[in-house]
């Protein structure tokens, strides 16, 4: 049964693709759920792998930023054979922010020949966040304070001033 590989919850189900959290605490919790899915017998490994879940807009650990939503998403990576979640700041038009891996899989034995895959895209993920390093060393999204003080302090690469300034 090929289509049963994939799996489509709508957004209104707890832990549905694209549904909402009201509290960052939450997604520990939702992501704790999925993980013990994820790790039973026979599961397709690529299972809610490609959902994006989202900090609801009407949660009081929200914030606006130049009168915009800040739209918080979080998902499953796949590092190698090695599971994580992360938070992101998404964007219409321009790459994405990301926080820093939450890791729920112990790393890779060295000698292990899923280890050379792993440090492969993990290097992949910190050329990324190396472009875009707005969030390096938040796992997620900070206060509205922090958040207020890091967008003051920030200063974008080049690479990203010229994807601003030709929206």
């Amino acid at each position: 049964f090929p289509e049963l590989e994939k799996l489509n919850l709508p957004k209104s189900v707890y832990g549905g693709n694209r549904s909402t959290i009201m509290r960052i605490p939450d997604a520990k919790d939702l992501i704790a759920t999925i993980y013990s899915i994820k790790k039973q017998r026979n599961r397709h490994p690529s299972l809610f792998e490609d959902f994006n879940w989202y900090l609801s807009e009407g949660s009081p650990d929200s914030y606006q930023d130049d009168h915009m939503y800040c739209q918080f998403s979080f998902c499953i990576i796949r590092v190698g054979s090695r599971l994580g979640w992360r938070w992101e700041q998404k964007f219409d038009y321009t790459p994405d922010y990301v926080f820093e891996v939450n890791w729920l899989d112990p790393l890779p034995a060295k000698w292990s020949n899923e280890y050379q895959s792993y440090i492969e895209k993990l290097q992949e993920i910190e050329r990324y966040m190396d472009r875009f390093p707005f969030f390096r060393g938040y796992h997620e999204p900070p206060s509205e304070a922090v958040y207020n003080r890091l967008t003051r302090q920030y200063i974008p690469s080049q690479e990203e001033t010229e994807r601003w300034e030709n929206l």
